[in-house]
């Protein structure tokens, strides 16, 4: 009942609207009649739900005052007290917002379509609407991208929806850890500001940024050729604030003592984004599709050609991850007594236990590697096709199979290589040492026709006469043959406890 009344209180906004809508409507009625087109309702609704004038100048500041007020009134450690949780409130908040700007978009459509009362009613697009002309944008690239009006105008609101949640979402989460109204009204007043220099002022560039790509339709269209890129960034963006709810309230010295154990990974992550930012920021405006930048990132060296950088690089990322692998493998091996291996009955199903979460990790880093590359790509204007430009003849297909299946292969090599160093060892570090010093096989002319399975999973070797179907058997043996070592070396070794 609140939320209605506080919502009724918005009536004012209705004549403003249709002020703007009316202007609107008879500035498409001048051209239609002038191109002698017909038009429909839906061309004024969509135009006017579109229109980034109206949006930009009039809802989302009006949006962004609402969150500012709500939060700061709302806000008593008493409420806190009653919802038991910072992250309760924080949802409690976010849930009212979210009924507050779905009756005042549904205020916002009313008031456009009671201008479009007179207007001949369609399911379909209008003639007018696929007209290609300046000032006709918005129809035009909609129609062309939408089968039906009401998936375009269903799009524009949902979209509209979800940024103003997620904008909610982030004020109530950064008002919740710094209870400051000075830095809550700085973070919405910058993103007005923001709104204001991404349509007028920024490059086509800084399209990520660009506040109007996730407030308007058409410009989320006509900057990212998608609907769904606009819509994958905000859900990404809210994946991130509600796994963050979890650490509002929380111990953060505890927090602060678990980064500086997991600063390792931290860095290595850094070092890894640093690197394919660099890559694509060296390739770019050399006519590469964004399956091309993904290759180069991961080129690593053939036999035919040696890049010192591709080849340092390979090593710092797989190895770097194998360096990952050996601190868990030391942790398990701190770990075994004869306790862990009654419950698991055996060495070798103690093993098997705890190598299938690295091949689940081995798996997670390949698409996050993938993922990672081609989102960057996207991000430098990398054109998402499938076509290799670098390798014409090689199918998309095959690029995914050699990234995947030898590049987990390669993987489990060195995964079991490292585990059986190490229990025959009984020294994880000289592991580490064995793989460096097997990184010479990766130097041309020392890994014949690529029978030594080391670096296999290079994407370079895309170019190589040699099968990809080669190195998948060659790595593949060598898994088999380290996996029977591995079972005769825990079946006949003495170890102690």
């Amino acid at each position: 009942m609140r939320n209605k009344l506080q919502t009724l209180s918005w009536l004012w906004i209705v004549p403003v609207i249709c002020l703007y809508a009316w202007s609107i409507r008879q500035s498409l009625i001048s051209v239609s009649e002038t191109e002698q087109l017909s038009m429909n309702f839906w061309d004024l609704l969509i135009q006017g739900s579109n229109d980034v004038y109206l949006i930009n100048y009039l809802m989302f500041p009006l949006f962004l005052f609402r969150i500012g007020y709500q939060l700061t009134q709302t806000f008593e450690y008493t409420r806190l007290i009653r919802f038991g949780s910072y992250s309760k409130w924080i949802v409690r908040q976010t849930l009212h917002f979210s009924i507050f700007t779905l009756s005042l978009l549904l205020l916002w459509n009313a008031a456009i379509l009671g201008l479009a009362l007179g207007l001949p009613f369609s399911t379909e697009w209008s003639e007018f609407s696929r007209l290609d002309r300046n000032g006709n944008g918005i129809l035009s690239i909609l129609s062309s991208f939408f089968s039906s009006p009401l998936l375009a105008w269903a799009g524009q609101f949902l979209l509209f929806f979800l940024t103003l949640s997620i904008i909610h979402l982030l004020a109530a989460i950064l008002y919740a850890t710094s209870n400051s109204k000075w830095l809550l009204n700085s973070f919405l007043t910058s993103l007005f500001i923001l709104a204001i220099l991404s349509f007028k002022v920024f490059p086509p560039s800084f399209k990520w940024i660009s506040l109007p790509n996730y407030l308007s339709l058409f410009h989320g269209i006509g900057s990212f050729g998608h609907f769904a890129i606009p819509v994958a960034v905000l859900s990404a963006i809210l994946v991130i604030c509600i796994c963050s709810l979890k650490l509002i309230g929380r111990d953060y010295p505890f927090l602060k003592t678990h980064l500086k154990e997991k600063w390792p990974i931290l860095v290595f992550s850094g070092f890894i984004l640093f690197a394919l930012i660099m890559k694509a920021v060296q390739f770019h405006g050399e006519q590469l599709t964004a399956s091309d930048y993904w290759i180069v990132s991961f080129f690593g060296t053939t036999q035919e050609g040696f890049d010192i950088l591709s080849f340092s690089f390979y090593l710092i990322v797989f190895l770097g991850f194998i360096y990952f692998v050996q601190l868990f493998l030391h942790t398990q091996l701190k770990e075994l007594n004869y306790t862990s291996i009654i419950r698991h009955r055996s060495m070798v199903k103690w093993l098997a236990g705890w190598l299938a979460k690295l091949f689940g990790f081995a798996l997670l880093f390949l698409a996050i590697l993938m993922i990672g590359a081609l989102v960057i790509g996207l991000s430098f204007d990398y054109p998402l096709m499938e076509i290799s430009q670098l390798f014409p003849h090689t199918s998309f297909l095959l690029i995914l199979y050699h990234f995947w299946v030898n590049g987990f292969l390669q993987l489990a090599f060195y995964i079991l290589l490292v585990v059986f160093v190490s229990l025959l060892t009984k020294d994880v570090m000289k592991s580490f040492t064995v793989l460096l010093g097997m990184s010479i096989f990766m130097f041309p002319g020392a890994n014949f026709n690529y029978f030594f399975p080391f670096g296999l999973n290079s994407m370079g070797l895309l170019q190589a006469s040699t099968p990809l179907l080669q190195h998948s058997a060659v790595l593949l043996i060598y898994n088999l043959l380290l996996w029977v070592a591995l079972v005769y070396l825990l079946r006949k070794k003495d170890f102690n406890f």
